[in-house]
């Protein structure tokens, strides 16, 4: 995965909370988008969860990858990181398949759900829809 963050030059939180960390597809909001908008998404879990990079089982994750399908985004929290620090995140798709996502973290206290669900994620569909056709010119 790339990871690009941008936060505006005043924000008082730091950002370099995700770059240079590997981090497994299942493990992540992103990752959980871009899996659950995969028809090999079973196939991508049970190959990722039994090596033991992350706490889940695949009964455990198939679950979350199916929420995440059926509702068109993931999200994940982030403990360690922070308390309250959450990701969102949404598939990029060109031609049928995922190719991406865009993501958004935020701390779930300052984020009511209603906010989340009616403004950020309609407005972080139209982003995707925007970043697939601007990259649907056969670079993928």
């Amino acid at each position: 995965m790339v990871v690009e963050v941008s936060s505006r030059s005043s924000a008082p939180t730091e950002l370099n909370l995700f770059e240079n960390r590997r981090v497994q597809m299942v493990a992540s909001a992103t990752g959980l988008a871009y899996v659950s908008a995969s028809p090999e998404a079973t196939r991508v879990v049970r190959d990722s969860v039994p090596d033991g990079s992350v706490q889940h089982t695949v009964e455990a994750t198939l679950p979350l990858v199916a929420a995440a399908h059926n509702c068109g985004y993931a999200v994940w929290d982030y403990p360690a990181l922070a308390a309250d620090l959450c990701m969102a995140s949404i598939s990029v798709w060109i031609r049928g398949r995922p190719v991406g996502g865009v993501s958004l973290v935020y701390f779930r206290d300052l984020v009511p759900a209603d906010l989340l669900n009616v403004l950020l994620l309609p407005e972080m569909r139209m982003v995707a829809l925007l970043i697939g056709g601007a990259l649907n010119d056969n670079w993928f």
